[in-house]
């Protein structure tokens, strides 16, 4: 029989081992080969950590399924999985089993969602609308190797705090329905780039060595945003020769044109998928008799006779 539940110690064997793949659902670890969080993974199976929920699907202790991480946003709305990891064994008909544990979890925990960042070639998406997870929004990973270049740009590091100039920014800019799950980032550091005392770009970075991950913002107005991102990943990192990788969302794909003339390519197209936590399981079906003796739900649900006693 199938089960799921918490980890304990004994499971660092699965792993371990090096026939289970791990898959990292988080696009600044997996970009810029920084294993901080895979420490986390193991850190939490000891009960070191507190903002982490892992859990695994297995048979027997000798025989595993899935394992799988989700983090808690401190500011209790949104828990992100993190990553999953796949035996050899591992299939569609065994995932959903793990994740709606995840669900169960997370909502215990009083997070308002459970979001994830799936790449769209998966194999195992479907598992995902399986458990009424949404497709939220979309995005793309561009990605270009260039040697670093000089900047005239006065770049600035804040801090987003509630109601201050660049969280008034990214509010004017992100859409509310995107806006309301957060955000998988551990820190609230961004750079910012302003012109005639108005911000037009708002960027988090996360940097390992030449390689450089960019979740940008940029207000309509920024003209080549394409060369300013170079420009960016050149100030930040000092390397002669840089990697850069950026996340563009869907309700910024006015860039494309932008990035391809400074030579960025499409890597990877995602899909944010997210679960309501705060919804109702079930809705409650009104029913009418009938001369036969029998109830009928009324609306476009699925029929199902009650008979009456």
């Amino acid at each position: 029989m199938i089960k799921v539940r918490l980890f304990r110690i004994y499971d660092l064997t699965f792993f371990l081992d090096k026939k289970s793949k791990i898959i990292c659902l988080i696009n600044r670890v997996r970009y810029t080969g920084c294993q901080l969080s895979l420490i986390n993974c193991l850190l939490d199976y000891f009960g070191l950590t507190s903002l982490e929920i892992s859990a695994v699907c297995y048979t027997s202790p000798a025989e595993y399924y899935w394992g799988g991480l989700a983090s808690l946003e401190r500011r209790g709305t949104t828990s992100w999985i993190n990553w999953l990891i796949a035996s050899e064994k591992a299939d569609n008909l065994n995932l959903p089993l793990l994740l709606d544990f995840l669900v169960t979890a997370a909502g215990n925990e009083q997070m308002k969602y459970l979001a994830a960042v799936v790449d769209e070639n998966q194999w195992f998406c479907s598992s995902f609308r399986l458990n009424g997870f949404s497709i939220y929004s979309r995005q793309c990973v561009w990605h270009l190797c260039a040697s670093s270049i000089p900047t005239d740009e006065h770049w600035t590091s804040e801090l987003i705090e509630p109601f201050n100039e660049c969280d008034l920014f990214l509010q004017s800019q992100i859409p509310p329905l995107i806006r309301q799950i957060g955000n998988n980032w551990s820190n609230n550091q961004v750079y910012i780039l302003r012109k005639n005392n108005q911000i037009i770009l708002c960027a988090k970075i996360e940097l390992f060595k030449k390689q450089v991950y960019i979740e940008p913002v940029f207000h309509p107005e920024a003209e080549n945003p394409g060369n300013l991102l170079v420009q960016l990943a050149s100030w930040v990192c000092q390397s002669p020769e840089i990697e850069i990788r950026v996340a563009i969302p869907g309700f910024q794909a006015w860039l494309t044109e932008s990035l391809l003339s400074e030579g960025f390519q499409i890597e990877m197209k995602q899909i944010i998928y997210v679960k309501n936590l705060t919804v109702k399981v079930t809705d409650e079906v009104m029913s009418f008799a009938f001369d036969q003796k029998k109830l009928q739900p009324i609306g476009p649900h699925q029929y199902h006779a009650i008979e009456k006693k």
